[in-house]
């Protein structure tokens, strides 16, 4: 008998660029989209300087206890070399933004009956994921993840100015 699995993860999205944009609007813009959907943030990064440019690794590990049965979890990846400060001339006033070359990961995933009281019953919660709570599991919770790892995607590409709005 085949159970659904309390852990459901999801593709992950990639956001490749190269040329001029702005760190600490990119940074600063996905902080605020963590924060504004309540999730626990927890950030390590890191920051050098090459031969050619300052290097930017981070990741950060954004956790939501949605219930107490269920469990949002997304991460993202920042990977950005080459960073040189340009300045450039916007409506006759100068500001400083970045040059570089980069890559975002982001993926992420949920878990039904996370915390440890549930590890005795394992049957049990598989039982109750496909045949008693399956459509809210799958239609509900799965779906909001989804459509918010998008949601996240759209804003790394908006803040990156990608998309035309």
């Amino acid at each position: 008998m085949s159970f659904l699995p309390n852990k459901l993860s999801f593709p992950e999205h990639i956001v490749r660029f190269y040329g001029p944009f702005s760190l600490h609007k990119l940074v600063d813009g996905m902080r605020k989209f963590v924060e504004l959907r309540q999730y626990d943030f927890h950030e390590i990064y890191r920051m050098k300087k090459g031969g050619d440019g300052w290097k930017f690794e981070t990741r950060w590990e954004c956790t939501s206890r949605t219930t107490h049965f269920v469990k949002k979890t997304f991460f993202i990846d920042f990977n950005v070399q080459e960073i040189r400060d340009v300045e450039i001339t916007v409506d006759g006033r100068k500001e400083k933004i970045q040059h570089g070359r980069g890559t975002i990961l982001l993926w992420g995933g949920i878990e039904a009956g996370y915390d440890d009281s549930w590890s005795k019953f394992e049957k049990l919660r598989g039982f109750f994921l496909t045949y008693v709570w399956k459509s809210q599991y799958l239609g509900v919770y799965a779906d909001k993840q989804w459509y918010e790892l998008q949601d996240a995607a759209r804003e790394v590409r908006k803040l990156l100015e990608f998309e035309v709005t």
